[in-house]
């Protein structure tokens, strides 16, 4: 979407994909980005820790973010985030919207997909959006299952871990984003989906820890970016706030994902603590992420267990 627009600017355009799974840019790939001086740049739906998101824009002419995750304000920028200003999440859950409102642009396949990769079927309870969805799925003739099918077949690039596929993905889907009967004869994508779907049915059915009456921690060890499949999952299905920890390999950072289940659960604190304490971390009210080192794995889920809980208690109450 973001090419189809500005692309018309003139120019050449450098499509790059950060390290798959990390929420925050390498000083490798920092660099790279402040040395070519770039015109401009644009950062799309990742919520890169703010000194990293000012770096890049001391760095070139002009930085322009698109983004609804928490984050903080980065001054002297274009930075489109209704969230991050007060707006309700719910008015901007995805990032295509988001782009979709700004540009004034017509609701089209590439906004819906966006919309259904995050947030799956509950789009639907959405009054915000799911009638201008409906409206457009109904003029279009096209089932809503359909493009479920095939927000599975594009995000299975992200989820193997294929950054060259997630880039030939953008390709694709601007030649043929239209036609979601040409997304669904990707055979190579099928090929990750029955990857994926094995990996993520083997981690479903091991049991999850019982952390209390409405909390639950389930342990996975995958080299598939699947922490938020198995989250989102195993919170519906036992409707309880999940844990997933995903364990590193020697060197690599820890992962913590959580899923909250009542409407009111708020995230944003846990987020700034986080960040606070120096790791990586993000997400939306409803769930957050983090990437922290191992010797500080169990001292820091002993204390956001705590925090989850009593979270838990005054929604209960």
């Amino acid at each position: 979407m973001l090419l189809d627009i500005y692309e018309g600017g003139g120019g050449s355009w450098e499509l790059f994909v950060p390290t798959i799974g990390n929420y925050f840019l390498s000083q490798q790939q920092l660099s790279r980005i402040i040395e070519k001086r770039f015109e401009t740049v644009i950062i799309a739906d990742m919520a890169f820790p703010k000194v990293q998101l000012e770096a890049v824009r001391d760095g070139c002419k002009r930085l322009i973010i698109f983004d609804h995750h928490i984050q903080d304000i980065v001054e002297k920028v274009q930075h489109i985030n209704p969230v991050a200003r007060g707006t309700e999440p719910a008015k901007v859950p995805s990032n295509t919207w988001n782009i979709r409102v700004h540009h004034k642009l017509p609701v089209n396949v590439l906004t819906v997909l966006g919309l259904l990769g995050d947030n799956e079927e509950r789009i639907i309870e959405n009054k915000f959006v799911w009638p201008e969805m409906k409206g457009f799925l109904d003029d279009a003739g096209i089932p809503f299952n359909l493009l479920s099918e095939c927000v599975d077949l594009i995000d299975s690039n992200y989820q193997v871990g294929d950054s060259k596929g997630v880039r030939d993905a953008v390709a694709f889907l601007r030649e043929h984003g239209s036609s979601p009967e040409s997304i669904l004869e990707r055979t190579d994508w099928m090929e990750n989906v029955d990857r994926v779907d094995f990996e993520t049915e083997k981690w479903l059915n091991t049991p999850a820890v019982e952390l209390g009456e409405s909390l639950v921690l389930k342990r996975i060890r995958t080299k598939c970016h699947i922490a938020s499949s198995i989250g989102r999952k195993t919170a519906r299905a036992l409707g309880k706030m999940t844990i997933v920890h995903n364990k590193a390999d020697t060197g690599e950072l820890e992962q913590l994902y959580i899923r909250g289940v009542h409407p009111l659960t708020d995230m944003s604190g846990l987020i700034d603590d986080a960040r606070r304490r120096g790791f990586f971390a993000g997400g939306k009210r409803d769930v957050m992420g983090v990437l922290l080192p191992t010797k500080d794995l169990e001292s820091y889920m002993e204390q956001v267990i705590n925090k989850l809980k009593d979270m838990n208690k005054g929604l209960k109450a």
